[in-house]
């Protein structure tokens, strides 16, 4: 069986790389949010985000197929089969062109009619409202063609390349602001534009790239009915949970918009920028992890699947719960200190947008990639997705019975958690989840994180720092995070997983050239076995303890040894770790016997029996022979041999 340990350090590094992507895209994003707000003015503003949330509503035709994209690519590039990988790619990349011109049917039809007829919007911006929602339209669609190259890099897992694309896409963006100001056009229409031209660059980049180094990234006519009929059938059920996910969330923004008006949909836009900033972090973390999860299933490696999944979920919520925290305790002064003009409900909708978050990670990503990975997702998608779908219409009634407008988001959270734990339930059906290794390893430990973290912070800022000021905002913060961290490092991880930690940062950051810290160390070496340089060396210590020592000058940072390193891997005991000792009460045989008189003892017990034993002795000549004992007398023969 593959020790697990390769796919955490392969996952480990993928995420640290693109970490440095994502606080960079953060940065811009938060940036730009607050630059387009400011330029558009709060009304159109929320326009934009109600009149692009009618195009993403039939988004559901793409999702369902992107996510049966990433399955089949991933799935045969762990079995290995090219010509398979190439058959599946033409076809989903046929099957996403198809959808774009659908898309393009539905939209320009019922979509047009549901933004002139239905949607609150001012008078004097329906022309414009009109422009932006073309514009729109062309922006998902290119979106849509752009899946399978997405897929293809995930994959391969070519996280630095998805990296500085994604990086080069912040900095367009950020490149619109600019723009903005100083263009004296319509200025939601002119956002509208830019928009698109950054998607259709961006399309550009990603179709030149994986054109040039995966050969299986090429469009071709192809036509194999079941290769289509698997992914579609995949694909099909994998519409309801997109058809649910659409309505939970456009669907939320739209009646939100029927009724209060644009500008509450500009307080939840401002939300989901937040949001969407903060759960990057979690997003790339579960970007490097997904691929392997469907590799381990694919080659039958379940009990790798499942720890992958259970430690992905740990991870990302420890990540989000470490970047949410101390953000939505000083959310008031965020807001004030981002934006101009901070619309209504913005602070609410934020803080209750990553409570449900949170509650969405304890049973997120990688137990829906687990289940994908199966193929058996036709139960599991009705059943979650008629949870999620519960969401929009009670929201709806509450609104009509004259709730406030974050009462939406309390009905979300509650249906969060139910569809999570049922997606669960699957995975323990279909894959044979355990329950048991999910309290254990997950929930406890997030679980004592969370209340352990919470009262220190919110007591200092109530009782001492409860100013508005910058001073405080910052003290705040470092508090928060020295708590938080230092909680989740202690209660939240276990040993093994702090020594792999601790061993990649000091590997891809601090370039110590260190293979285990010393006390971890059995002197084994393996490390030294594996070293393609023959760097590493054994070297006694005071106590005559072996430790290897590195040569840096030839070594190559290749990291082969800390994969060999057992210290730094989880045990993965494949038979019960049960020894038996026993040895000869006869003192001769046991001082006679390498066995300790063992052998001389089950040689009497079979002979005496009317058994026969054979065993391998030395004869005259120092000629080793296997021979045949069936008496007693001659079962000194056998007396120390191996």
């Amino acid at each position: 069986m593959k020790n697990p340990a390769e796919n955490n350090k392969r996952v480990a590094k993928n995420t640290l790389f693109l970490y440095f992507r994502m606080i960079l895209i953060m940065l811009v994003t938060l940036y730009t949010s607050r630059g387009v707000l400011a330029e558009l003015g709060i009304d159109d503003y929320g326009i934009y985000n109600v009149v692009g949330g009618v195009v993403l509503m039939f988004s559901f035709l793409n999702s369902c197929m992107s996510t049966a994209t990433q399955r089949f690519l991933t799935f045969e590039l762990g079995r290995g089969d090219t010509d398979k990988l190439k058959n599946v790619f033409a076809a989903a990349l046929n099957i996403h062109i198809a959808i774009g011109i659908l898309i393009i049917f539905l939209a320009e039809t019922i979509g047009l009619w549901f933004v002139n007829e239905k949607l609150v919007i001012p008078d004097n911006r329906i022309a414009a409202a009109n422009w932006v929602y073309q514009f729109s339209i062309l922006t998902f669609c290119i979106n849509i063609i752009q899946v399978p190259y997405n897929a293809v890099l995930i994959a391969h897992e070519k996280m630095n390349v998805y990296a500085y694309i994604s990086i080069l896409e912040a900095l367009l963006k950020l490149g619109i602001v600019y723009l903005l100001v100083i263009v004296s056009a319509d200025k939601l229409i002119v956002y509208g534009m830019l928009v698109f031209a950054v998607q259709l660059i961006i399309r550009i980049v990603y179709q030149m790239y994986c054109r040039r180094h995966y050969e299986e990234s090429r469009f071709k006519l192809f036509w194999d009915k079941a290769l289509y009929q698997q992914m579609s059938g995949f694909a099909g059920w994998n519409l309801f949970g997109s058809v649910a996910w659409l309505v939970r969330d456009q669907g939320t923004n739209i009646v939100l918009n029927l009724f209060f008006g644009p500008a509450i949909n500009a307080a939840r836009g401002v939300a989901s920028q937040v949001s969407n900033a903060v759960m990057g972090f979690i997003s790339n973390f579960q970007v490097a992890l997904n691929p392997q999860i469907t590799k381990d299933y694919a080659t039958g490696n379940i009990t790798g699947m499942e720890r992958l999944s259970y430690l992905g979920i740990k991870y990302s919520f420890l990540i989000l719960f470490m970047m949410a925290f101390p953000l939505c305790l000083n959310i008031d002064y965020v807001l004030h200190l981002w934006l101009v003009d901070v619309p209504d409900y913005a602070a609410l909708f934020i803080i209750l947008i990553m409570i449900d978050a949170l509650c969405g990670t304890l049973f997120g990503t990688p137990f829906m990639t687990s289940l994908s990975a199966t193929g058996w997702i036709r139960n599991y998608q009705i059943v979650v997705s008629c949870i999620i779908l519960c969401i929009f219409p009670i929201g709806y009634i509450a609104l009509k019975f004259g709730c406030s407008a974050s009462s939406v988001f309390y009905i979300s959270i509650f249906f969060t958690l139910i569809a999570g734990f049922v997606r669960f339930l699957f995975c323990r059906s279909l894959i044979g989840y355990s329950l048991k290794k999910l309290i254990k390893d997950v929930l406890s430990p997030v679980a004592g994180v969370t209340v352990l973290s919470l009262p220190l912070p919110v007591f200092i800022k109530y009782h001492f720092l409860e100013a508005q000021t910058l001073g405080n905002f910052i003290s705040l913060c470092i508090i928060t995070a020295i708590v938080t961290m230092t909680i989740s490092w202690f209660i939240g991880l276990k040993k093994t997983e702090r020594n792999t930690l601790i061993s990649v940062v000091k590997t891809n950051f601090i370039k110590m050239k260190l293979i285990c810290e010393k006390e971890l160390c059995t002197g084994c070496g393996l490390c030294a076995a594996r070293c393609p340089k023959h760097c590493i060396s054994l070297v006694a210590e005071e106590l005559g303890h072996l430790y290897p020592s590195v040569d840096q000058k030839k070594c190559i940072d290749c990291g082969l040894c800390q994969k060999a390193c057992p210290s730094l891997h989880d045990t993965v005991c494949l038979y019960p770790s049960v020894a038996y000792a026993a040895w000869s009460k006869d003192e001769e045989d046991y001082r006679s016997s390498t066995s300790g008189g063992m052998a001389s003892v089950l040689t009497h017990y079979f002979l005496a029996n009317v058994g026969i034993v054979y065993g391998c002795t030395v004869i005259p000549g120092i000629e080793i022979k296997h021979i045949r004992i069936d008496n007693l007398k001659d079962a000194y023969k056998l007396k120390g041999s191996k």
